[in-house]
This record gives structure tokens, sequence and C-alpha cells, in this order.
């Protein structure tokens, strides 16, 4: 199927491609979704590039490495009901983000009871262990398993060569398979920095600050070094 020059999706497309030569971040206005989108054939969520409005572009880098060609993404917009009332549950919501995101009167925030710890908590932060520390010294699992003597790991996924594991980040949601066995989680699992900043770039908030090491940081009533931003409502997305 193709587009005439006059098309809404078209020319948002080509909007697309005049704001990546001159920046990372940009906003363009929704459109209405036409039916005949339907029979575009393209690796692209096209009702959600029709509505959303912010959009990032990236070029690969070392911190992308599965990224191979520049590309451009942007939020997939969720629009909720009016006067309907949503119930979030979730261990890892925060309080602030969800009032950015919803605005404060909007939001009435509960938390439980912290669950109870019932085995052993052994941590050691001595080295950053994200993907490419762990990609440039791929030795290291073998060296913590040799130590810990422990048959199952969670990890990244993309380590399958150096590990055998029943579970890696990103797929331990509702799995309880591991249940009363040791475990070795081995890994700092971050998002790429495009999506932080892509988030708190849709709240309107600033994202011309970079990524800072070994920042001191106080969370959850822990004092800890961290890789994050000096900037405060970056540092809670």
């Amino acid at each position: 199927m193709k587009l005439n020059t006059g098309d809404p999706l078209a020319v948002k497309i080509v909007e697309i491609l005049k704001h990546i030569k001159k920046s990372e971040f940009f906003t363009l206005s929704e459109i209405d979704y036409e039916r005949s989108y339907s029979g575009i054939k393209m690796a692209v969520n096209i009702p959600a590039l029709c509505d959303t409005e912010y959009f990032c572009y990236r070029k690969p880098s070392n911190f992308e490495n599965d990224l191979t060609e520049d590309c451009v993404s942007f939020i997939n917009p969720i629009k909720f009901q009016e006067n309907t009332k949503y119930i979030m549950l979730s261990a890892t919501a925060d309080k602030d983000i969800c009032e950015y995101c919803f605005g404060e009167d909007n939001v009435k925030f509960y938390t439980s009871k912290e669950a109870k710890l019932t085995g052993t908590l052994f941590q050691y932060g001595g080295k950053p262990m994200s993907r490419s520390f762990m990609r440039d010294n791929p030795g290291i699992i073998g060296q913590i398993k040799k130590w810990s003597g422990i048959k199952h790991t969670i990890s990244f996924k993309k380590l399958p060569n150096h590990y055998v594991g029943d579970l890696h980040f990103g797929n331990c949601s509702g799995c309880d398979i591991l249940k009363n066995e040791n475990i070795d989680v081995i890994g700092t699992p971050h998002q790429p920095e495009w999506i932080y900043k892509l988030f708190s770039y849709a709240l309107g908030f600033g994202i011309d600050t970079k990524l800072k090491p070994n920042t001191i940081i106080t969370h959850n009533g822990y004092r800890f070094r961290f890789n994050t931003y000096d900037d405060k409502t970056l540092r809670d997305i």
C-alpha cells in the first residue's frame, strides 16, 4: 500500500525524518487512525504511531549492543476511560512517579507491610555486573558458581553460553519454580538510558543530564552507591 504525500500518516513520517536530523528527542502531534492503514505492511505499531506524540532517535552504541542500525522509538500511549477507577498492584510502583503520570490529586497510594525474609541473603556489590561488564568479563559467572556451589542461576538472557539457568531477568514474574531453592542472582539489570529519558521527556521534565557512576543515594531505607542521575525526577524514574 502506498500513501499519498498529503496523507496525515505520510506527513507524520516525513516530519519524523526531518526531526531526527536536528534532535534526539522531539514531539509531533497525534493524528487520527484511518481504517485504510490496516493494510500497511510495516514492523511498526501503526495505531500507536498515529496516537503517540513523543519520540526518541537512537543510534547504535556500546550501550545498546543489540541495536545494529539507526531507529526511532516512541511511547505507546495508554488511554484510560474517564470517570473510572483503576487499581494497580505492584511490588515496585513508586509513589512520586505515579503522581507525575496521573496527577497528585488523582492517586491514592497504599503501602502494604513488607514481606518477611525467611532465608539468608548474601549480597556482593564490588563489581558493576551490568550487561556490558559481564560481556567483557565472561568468566565471572563461572567464578561465582565455583565459589557458591549453587546449582540454580538467574541472570541475563543474552548470556546463555556462560550459565544454565531456569529463569532470566524479564521472565521471573509469577514464577515460583525455584521456591525453597538456593539461587545465584548474577547481574544488575537496567533499562537502556533512552527509556528513562523518553519517559521523563513525555512527562515534561528535563533530560539534559548524564548518568553519574557511584552516586550515593538513599532508597527504601538503604544508602548505597548507584549508577544514576543527579536530577531527582530522573533518578526516581
